[in-house]
């Protein structure tokens, strides 16, 4: 209550920090008819960074910890015919 816009800064938090890889590969076959992409990635945060609910309604910004994940990412475009196309996609994530 009488808290005006300029009164108003957001609390402090500290920076996070997260490192990551990918490794994918992309392919045609079936004399071009058909397309696909595999991807795989790992990621590292430290001090991860998420909102949560403050007191009275507002959002805050808080550090949360480490948290590691890795995952899979799959697609297969296929041409069937001139007017018919089959696209599939698939992805699998674990997070800790």
């Amino acid at each position: 209550i009488g808290v005006t816009p300029a009164d108003a800064r957001p609390d402090d938090f500290e920076p996070e920090e997260v490192v990551s890889w990918e490794l994918g590969t992309k392919g045609r076959f079936l004399e071009g008819r058909a397309q696909t992409e595999l991807v795989a990635y790992f990621y590292q945060y430290e001090d991860l960074q998420t909102t949560v609910p403050g007191q009275g309604g507002g959002i805050l910004v808080d550090n949360i910890g480490e948290v590691d994940g890795w995952g899979l990412e799959d697609t297969l475009n296929l041409i069937l015919s001139e007017y018919w196309d089959l696209f599939l996609s698939g992805a699998w994530a674990d997070t800790e």
